[in-house]
């Protein structure tokens, strides 16, 4: 099942060029992956449990244009494991680039 949302950048989400700070990509995946879990009522902190971010694979093909609106969608990647899951994620602009 795949989960999406709409995230609108802040101002301290850009660096001093106009361009997304990679900080806010990973906040930006961080949040639709907690609003995802949410969603489909699987609260970890319910069942003593927590998450911990070990790594990313990220391949950036082109930078949003300042403030542009962003549609984020993420998915379970694989079939989850007691220890580990894996998440997929798109990112697309109002343009659907």
């Amino acid at each position: 099942m795949s989960f999406s949302e709409i995230f609108e950048p802040r101002v301290g989400d850009h660096d001093g060029f106009g361009r997304l700070t990679f900080e806010a990509v990973l906040e930006m995946l961080e949040n639709v992956s907690v609003h995802h879990c949410a969603a489909v009522n699987d609260n970890l902190a319910d069942r003593g449990v927590s998450w911990v971010l070990l790594d990313w694979r990220i391949r950036i093909l082109r930078r949003p244009e300042p403030f542009q609106r962003l549609r984020v969608e993420t998915r379970v990647a694989d079939h989850p494991s007691c220890s580990t899951t894996f998440r997929d994620y798109t990112v697309t602009g109002e343009n659907n680039e």
